[in-house]
Parts: C-alpha cells; sequence; structure tokens
C-alpha cells in the first residue's frame, strides 16, 4: 500500500489551522492569567486601604507601571510554559526517553554539535539586529513604537526579565512550535515547507512587526535543529542563547553598548567561526539515525 502524499492543499489547510489554533490558545491563557492577576492586585490593594477601592485611574496607572507589567509577562509565561510543556512531555516525552535518549545522548551531545548550538544562537542574535537596524531605518515609526512597547514590559526588574525571557519563553515556545506543531506539521507536508510554515506563525505569533519579520531567522534554525535532532532540546538551548542576548549586553558599558561597528564585526566574527566549526571541526553534525538506539536489556 503506497504511503499518502504530502503536501496536499488539505494538508497546509490543516496546518494553517493548526497554527491559529495554537496562537489562539496561547493568548487565551495569558489572557485569562491576566485577568486573574489583575482581579487579585484588585483584591489586595482594597483591603490594603482598609476597604475603600480607589479610582479607575489610578488602579489603570499601577498596571501600566514596568513593575506590574514585567510581573504580568513574567507568570503568564510561566503558566504558558508549564501548560505546554506538560503537554509535549505527555505526548512525546515518555516516547523519547524510552526510545531516542541514548540516540541523542550519543549523537547529538557532542562537543562538535554544543558549539554549532551556541554559534548558531548567537548567530542567530546579530543577524536580528541587523534586521531590526533595517527596519529602523525604513519605518523608524514602527520600530520607535516597538521599542516602548518592549520597554514597558521589560522595564520592572533586570532579575525577573533575565528569568521569564532566558528561560521560560524558550521552553514553553520551543514545546508549542518546534515541538507540538512541527511534529504535525512533518506528518502533513514536507520537510521544508513544514519547517518554513511553522517559522511563519512564530513570527504572527509575536503580534508586532518588527519581531514579526526578525524571529524568523531563528523559528527557521531552530526548527531545523529540532528536525534533524529529533528532539527540542536543542532548539530550546539555542533559544536560550538568543534570548539571554540583551541581558548579557545590558551588563557592559553603555558607550560599548552603543558601537554598533563592533558588534558588526563580533556578529561577522561569529558566523564565519560557525562555519569553520561546521567544516572543519571533526564529527558528524546532528547525524541522528532514524531507527532509535533502544538500551539493551541487561544479560541475566
Amino acid at each position: 500500500m503506497e504511503a499518502t502524499k504530502k503536501g496536499k492543499v488539505s494538508d497546509y489547510l490543516k496546518a494553517a489551522g493548526l497554527g491559529i489554533l495554537a496562537i489562539a490558545l496561547f493568548y487565551l491563557i495569558q489572557i485569562l492569567v491576566m485577568m486573574g492577576m489583575m482581579f487579585v492586585g484588585m483584591f489586595l490593594d482594597i483591603i490594603r486601604v482598609g476597604g475603600e477601592t480607589q479610582e479607575a485611574s489610578s488602579l489603570v496607572s499601577q498596571m501600566q507601571s514596568p513593575e506590574f507589567l514585567t510581573s504580568a509577562t513574567a507568570v503568564m509565561t510561566a503558566v504558558t510554559t508549564l501548560v505546554f510543556g506538560i503537554w509535549y512531555k505527555l505526548r512525546y516525552g515518555r516516547k523519547f526517553m524510552e526510545t531516542r535518549f541514548q540516540s541523542f545522548r550519543q549523537y547529538v551531545l557532542t562537543r562538535k554539535n554544543v558549539l554549532v548550538f551556541l554559534l548558531l544562537g548567537l548567530s542567530c542574535y546579530f543577524i536580528e539586529i541587523i534586521i531590526a537596524n533595517v527596519i529602523a531605518v525604513v519605518s523608524p515609526d514602527v520600530m520607535e513604537l516597538y521599542l516602548e512597547s518592549m520597554e514597558g514590559i521589560m522595564g520592572g526588574n533586570s532579575a525577573v526579565v533575565f528569568f521569564f525571557t532566558g528561560l521560560l519563553a524558550p521552553i514553553g515556545e520551543e514545546c508549542l512550535f518546534r515541538g507540538l506543531i512541527l511534529k504535525k506539521y512533518l506528518k502533513w507536508l514536507p520537510v521544508v515547507p513544514a519547517i518554513l510554515l511553522q517559522a511563519v506563525f512564530f513570527g504572527i505569533f509575536h503580534m508586532n512587526y518588527v519581531q514579526g519579520i526578525y524571529v524568523l531567522i531563528i523559528g527557521t534554525v531552530a526548527g531545523y535543529v529540532a528536525y534533524r535532532c529529533k528532539s527540542v532540546l536543542p532548539a530550546i538551548f539555542i533559544h536560550f542563547v538568543n534570548n539571554t542576548m540583551p541581558s548579557v549586553l545590558r551588563a557592559v558599558p553603555e558607550s560599548v553598548q552603543e558601537n554598533y561597528v563592533l558588534w558588526m564585526v563580533i556578529g561577522v566574527l561569529v558566523i564565519v567561526l560557525l562555519i569553520a566549526v561546521i567544516k572543519y571541526m571533526p564529527g558528524e553534525l546532528m547525524e541522528v539515525p532514524e531507527e532509535p538506539i533502544v538500551k539493551e536489556e541487561a544479560a541475566e
């Protein structure tokens, strides 16, 4: 019996529907969490002032503060990471540990692969910076609006920002896009369209013009790596490296941060090093066998 041909119009329609549904579910969870936080905040505020309610304008002002927005984003990210992380674990985690963990440890966790994953995360970041600068030149008003919104969300405690952008977001987003969504797409579509389509929905997921364009890079790279390694773990690591770079750069002097020529040179050197490692460092690159290695039973 012949295998069902992938990539029919109905398959693309299913893939588009799944992408839209996943994004809608993600934001529905976040909206519910935000509403819960607002009600809890209002309740605690009423208790604090002895049962008297504040004016609506005062409450709105508090909820628009960077501290509240940063904390709220962290909580929403934690909840969605928990939901999609558990979903992915229940759907694929047990099978991975039972059948593919030995293959992963032997063929993926090599020095060459780990170094490539690190350099991919850094390369994605520097390429995204270039794209963002191009957008700033072409559409300065759009970039200014984007920076203002990011400052509101990430203007609170820097440790909290690092926690939800560097640690939580990569886990939740990779489990959703390079895990749940990509695995379905690979059943319905050829490899290249599956990887590209999930990257497009990853861009739409960010709900803003600037990020929607530049995250296509890491979305595609992480999708390809997850496909080759048959695991979301390398994609999570790449995403982690990419997302923690802004926090790392905040630790350097402002004069260094604003030296765009320096960062351009560093970015080029990182990409050159990545190419050199892929081409010249001994060892296979993400060569995972199709048939999983199952740990042999101990001899009786």
